[in-house]
């Protein structure tokens, strides 16, 4: 990036603020940097280095920051928290038995007072899809709340209320902790007139969920066909879970098994 001035043309040796795409070049900076290595996540300037045994770690940190050292990158050692067995991570708490919301988010979703705009709304609204792999049937709950937003004049009433509290609370009640050591998994899908729902059930235990609108084509579909397209949902947006690991769809359309049993060249049109 360069600029012209009275003295000449110039270019940043460093990042300045203020450029768009300045946070997505950091973070593929930082992919570059330690590709090749197992064993952590990062995004932007926030890592993560985990392990199944404290040996494994010890490994991968030490390949971290080996890496580290030859590219130049220095971390902040007040910052850093090492060998911990639970850590809090980009809104939610990590620790051996899985993943959980952190508190600290949920109880800033439950202080949340009732909008009076429509741009108040949905910045409600982002915080609480952050956590909508915590909540069952979101896309159902919050439909009249979307709605909304999409209107030119922003009327707040009780039932909207009503509503926004029930989500607080459905993610309070609904904090499923889920890890990855099973490879049964059970695929649980279901479809509505407007929406496809699908959750992860690992030990008898509900772990995630996940939901979503029908677009006005999609709502033409026959209901066989919306719950087809549900477990093909389902199965794309937990494809990290499920892939590698034996799977068992669930589903409340049993014409469906008779679907997926024939040869592709007999399914119906």
């Amino acid at each position: 990036m360069t600029f012209s001035t009275i003295y000449g043309r110039y270019h940043f040796k460093r990042m300045p603020f203020g450029i768009i795409s300045a946070q997505d070049e950091f973070q593929q900076q930082m992919e570059d940097a330690f590709q090749g290595l197992e064993g952590f996540e990062i995004i932007i300037d926030d890592m993560i280095v985990y392990g199944n045994t404290q040996e494994e770690h010890d490994k991968r940190l030490a390949a971290i920051l080996q890496r580290a050292l030859v590219k130049g990158i220095r971390f902040n050692e007040e910052r850093c928290k090492f060998s911990v067995s639970r850590v809090k991570y980009f809104g939610h708490v990590i620790s051996s038995e899985g993943m959980q919301p952190d508190p600290n988010k949920i109880h800033a979703i439950n202080n949340m007072p009732s909008p009076s705009c429509r741009e108040e709304l949905q910045t409600r609204l982002g915080m609480i899809n952050y956590l909508a792999k915590y909540i069952p049937s979101l896309s159902t709950k919050n439909k009249k709340l979307h709605d909304l937003t999409k209107v030119d004049l922003f009327i707040w009433e009780e039932e909207h209320t009503q509503i926004l509290e029930d989500l607080k609370s459905s993610i309070v009640s609904n904090t499923p902790f889920f890890n990855h050591k099973s490879n049964n998994m059970e695929l649980i899908v279901d479809a509505s007139s407007h929406r496809l729902g699908a959750h992860l059930v690992l030990e008898g235990k509900v772990t995630v969920y996940a939901s979503r609108s029908l677009s006005k084509t999609e709502q033409k579909y026959s209901q066989l066909e919306k719950e087809l397209y549900a477990i093909v949902f389902g199965c794309k947006h937990f494809h990290h879970y499920l892939y590698g690991r034996h799977v068992e769809v669930t589903t409340n359309q049993c014409p469906l098994e008779t679907v997926v049993a024939n040869p592709i060249h007999k399914a119906p049109p």
